[in-house]
């Protein structure tokens, strides 16, 4: 027997798991810490081969035969079951002849660091989109200034009281009439003030890029995808406004897909298969007769 009952009981009480083989990657002995981390127990896996516990699922790759066909230490991210990710390196133990007699192999749990990984990076992401669409426009009609017309003021102010509700809103007005800086001003007095303002032109994008743009997408959608996926503006917006310049220009069949999005308050990304929640107040513009 390999270890006696002391070694065993210093391995033991190592915090991460162990998982010792021999030099043919039949399995030795493994820590508590192991069976603890990986759910697996000590006694279905002590005398079997490595390529038997990989061919029946118990793990997706074995370290031990990667230092085996390496003749050096090797470290892989592990799969435990379905989504249980472990930091695994296996490191040889040589005989006086320099042939691997055992492999040590030392385990660290990483599901719920790369859960915090993945988490940070998505609202990094977010704060990109926020960053590059929503940068908060001044409430220039406050400014002394400023001068507007009777129309205009009385434009504002009914904005102003509308902004209170929570109804979608529309606004008709040729280019270059401040349609932006309403939406804005809507906005700030909104119960979503405190959420971002997430602005699109829908006439500035590609008519192929506006789904992916709006809905984001999940990793491998399309070819040329982002690896990570990407954030859509639809959940960038959440507790927000999200404001679609020149919504005309919006093709029909997105505006269908939008409209149940706007019912339902859920969404797919494109090529996704779960919904995704999201809560924003929707202000539209144009410059057509719709």
């Amino acid at each position: 027997m390999f270890l006696d009952e002391n070694l065993q009981r210093v391995i033991d009480a190592m915090s991460d798991g162990v998982y010792i083989t021999d030099g043919y990657g039949v399995t030795v002995t493994v820590n508590k810490a192991y069976e603890r981390i990986t759910g697996l127990n000590k006694r279905s896996l002590v005398g079997k081969h490595m390529s038997e516990i990989v061919k029946a699922g118990f793990i997706s790759r074995s370290v031990s035969l990667e230092v085996l066909k390496e003749l050096g230490a090797v470290t892989i991210v592990q799969t435990i079951g379905n989504d249980h990710q472990i930091f695994v390196s296996g490191t040889p133990m040589l005989d006086a002849q320099g042939r691997i007699e055992y492999v040590v192999t030392t385990v660290r749990d990483i599901t719920e660091l790369l859960k915090a990984k993945r988490a940070e990076e998505k609202l990094e992401q977010i704060f990109k989109l926020r960053e590059h669409y929503g940068a908060s426009v001044e409430n220039a009609v406050n400014k002394s200034s400023f001068i507007i017309s009777r129309n205009t003021k009385a434009c504002y102010d009914l904005a102003k009281k509308v902004a209170t509700s929570s109804a979608k809103i529309i606004i008709q007005g040729e280019t270059g009439t401040g349609k932006t800086l309403l939406a804005s001003t809507i906005h700030e007095y909104s119960k979503v003030c405190d959420g971002p303002f997430i602005e699109l032109n829908c006439a500035a994008m590609p008519e192929s890029l506006l789904e992916a743009e709006l809905f984001g997408y999940v990793p491998g959608a399309f070819t040329g995808a982002l690896n990570k996926g990407k954030t859509g503006l639809l959940e960038a917006a959440n507790n927000g406004t999200l404001f679609l310049d020149e919504i005309g220009d919006l093709p029909l069949s997105l505006q269908a897909k939008l409209l149940k999005v706007i019912a339902e308050q859920r969404f797919i990304p494109v090529g996704g298969t779960e919904f995704k929640n999201t809560n924003f107040r929707l202000i539209s513009a144009t410059h057509h007769d719709l």
